[in-house]
Order: structure tokens, then C-alpha cells, then sequence
């Protein structure tokens, strides 16, 4: 499901389909409703996810609502962001960072070449 923003809605039943099938890199963001930090995150990541539609996939996972994927990926704190190529996590970050930061990860993910 895609918002207005070309962020995917990620859950507990699409997961597989559209992180771990995914040919994108994928920058995945565990967040709750009730965690300021991530509406911190959110005109960052909209902005990102505008900017590398095309290359990159952008995911929003509610830690409330997806215990699954919480308890597999072993998620703690929040806001944590996971970045996956080919269905391994290549690379992570906890709590708010610069949009910067995560542009460069994503660069970093782009070039990534296995």
C-alpha cells in the first residue's frame, strides 16, 4: 500500500512480498504513533522517499501492530531504521539522525553491490 508520500505501509502479512522480495533496497522504519522521535522522522523521510522513488523503496512498520517482524529483526528503541538489499539487512540506525545521515546510507546502499 502506497502513500501520497511513496512511502509503503510494511505489516506483519506483507513483509515477505515487500521487503524480502523485494529488487529494491529497502529503508524500513519501525516507529509507534505514541514515539515523538518518529514524527520527527516523517518530513525526512517523505522528503527521501520523493527524492529516490525510483531507486529505492521507503517502509513504515507500526511496532504495535506487527509483533512478528518486531520480535524477528529484535527491535528494542526507537525510531529504528533497518536498510535491506536482496533480503539481508545491510546496514541499521537508532534514534533520530540527520537527513544527512540517512541520505548518505542510502547512497551507500545504492552502490552496495552484493
Amino acid at each position: 500500500m502506497m502513500n501520497e508520500f511513496k512511502t509503503v505501509v510494511i505489516t506483519d502479512s506483507n513483509f515477505q512480498a515487500e521487503v524480502m522480495d523485494c529488487t529494491k533496497p529497502i529503508l524500513l522504519e519501525f516507529w509507534a504513533e505514541w514515539r515523538g522521535a518518529n514524527h520527527i522522522l516523517e518530513p525526512i523521510l517523505q522528503a527521501l522517499a520523493l527524492k529516490y522513488y525510483d531507486q529505492i523503496k521507503i517502509g513504515k512498520l507500526d511496532i504495535d501492530r506487527n509483533q512478528k517482524i518486531v520480535d524477528r529483526f529484535s527491535i528494542y528503541s526507537m525510531p529504528t531504521i533497518l536498510f535491506f538489499k536482496h533480503g539481508r539487512v545491510i546496514d541499521s540506525v537508532q534514534g533520530t539522525v540527520p537527513s544527512r545521515e540517512l541520505e548518505e546510507k542510502i547512497l551507500a546502499l545504492l552502490s552496495e553491490t552484493t
